[in-house]
């Protein structure tokens, strides 16, 4: 996962791409190939050191790093969470809620990038007083990210929030501004990107352990073993064997996200299948993962098919 404080030490330079930028590329390309059908993920043209700079001197800022590092190098908007990412650009947005109305003789302002942020902690909008001056918005110092349909992803870029992503929820029942991420790169990769990415690899991984021929246990015979071998080889040398073994970290299992369960545990039996070790022992995690099914809420009928094959005569 990208550091939280990814724009700390790093500087740009139009020649020399930073490594967390060259590994979005990395995963990007990878999944345009994993989604040929569909096409690459596209993003709008980048944008200049020039333009950038002088969007940054005309508001007297300087964005954050890795959100500096994707316009240059990935697109000025595009593909993205929540329906696609926003180009660069002053938003300007005029905030009204009807949990918090106008009052009389005040004319709600404009945010502003020349303002700080002013929320210090999530605000849910019918608490008074207001966390922030008559003449300030609660978008003051944020660059849109994302519209929801009256919802909104945004990025903080000045104020002590500077570098977060914070939803604002305000239009909705539960009326709320909250943060969501604690830098760019978290929200747009490691939230949103790697699930692409472990979908994709995910799918190659059923597809190669599919190739399986299945047998019971009970009924293994010695003259099973030169099959058995020559399945585990074609397993062990699919497409993208060596793109599971290089993102496998990002098969992160997640409260709240049954399939992530799913996935780690295709990605276990995988590498259990694939291991030269003939030891049950290998098993050990992919065990441990069904058992924690039920607490995450996942269906039992989606682990039949891991479960056949974990049991099956080439598992044994």
């Amino acid at each position: 996962m990208p550091s939280s404080n990814a724009d700390s030490q790093r500087t740009i330079d139009a020649e020399s791409p930073s490594p967390w930028v060259l590994q979005l590329l990395d995963k990007l390309a990878l999944i345009g190939e994993l989604q040929a059908k569909a096409g690459p993920m596209r993003f709008a043209k980048t944008i200049s050191s020039d333009e950038l700079e002088a969007f940054e001197s005309q508001y007297q800022l300087r964005l954050p790093e890795d959100y500096r590092e994707f316009l240059l190098y990935v697109g000025n908007g595009g593909c993205g969470p929540d329906g696609g990412i926003a180009p660069l650009g002053d938003w300007g947005l005029t905030w009204t809620n009807a949990k918090q109305p106008t009052r009389q003789g005040e004319v709600p302002p404009r945010a502003s990038l020349l303002r700080p942020f002013p929320l210090e902690s999530a605000w849910f909008v019918a608490e008074e007083p207001r966390p922030f001056a008559p003449d300030c918005s609660p978008h003051d110092g944020c660059l849109e990210l994302c519209d929801l349909g009256g919802y909104y992803s945004f990025l903080v870029v000045n104020g002590a929030h500077r570098g977060e992503v914070w939803l604002d929820y305000s239009a909705a029942l539960e009326a709320t501004f909250a943060p969501v991420a604690s830098s760019f790169s978290e929200w747009f990769e490691s939230q949103w990107l790697d699930q692409c990415l472990v979908s994709y690899l995910s799918r190659e991984i059923q597809n190669a352990l599919s190739s399986i021929q299945l047998a019971p246990s009970s009924k293994k015979k010695r003259g099973n073993r030169d099959r058995e071998a020559k399945q585990h080889q074609r397993v062990k040398h699919c497409r993208y064997h060596e793109d599971i073994l290089r993102w496998r970290h990002c098969f992160v299992i997640e409260a709240g996200r049954p399939f992530s369960l799913i996935h780690r545990a295709w990605l276990e039996l995988y590498l259990a299948y694939t291991t030269d070790c003939d030891t049950k022992a290998e098993y050990g995690a992919f065990d441990a993962i069904c058992e924690q099914a039920p607490a995450f809420g996942v269906n039992e009928k989606l682990l039949t098919p891991l479960l056949q094959l974990r049991h099956s005569t080439a598992f044994a």
